[in-house]
């Protein structure tokens, strides 16, 4: 018996694979700039983080 959450894992993983080859452009990213994509993952989430504190700031007033 498999695992249920393998099993959507591995799906997901499939048809993200037919997406066009999405992922395996980021993993061939991954491998030559690991610390730029670290980078720009920080700056998505600081971004993402800071307008939603302004919004919460916001609908406070």
């Amino acid at each position: 018996m498999q695992d249920p959450r393998t099993y959507l894992f591995v799906r997901r993983y499939q048809s993200t694979l037919r997406f066009g080859g999405l992922t395996s452009h980021v993993i061939i990213i991954n491998h030559l700039f690991p610390n730029v994509l670290i980078i720009i993952i920080i700056i998505i989430i600081y971004f993402v983080h800071s307008s939603y504190c302004r919004v919460k700031w916001v609908k406070k007033i």
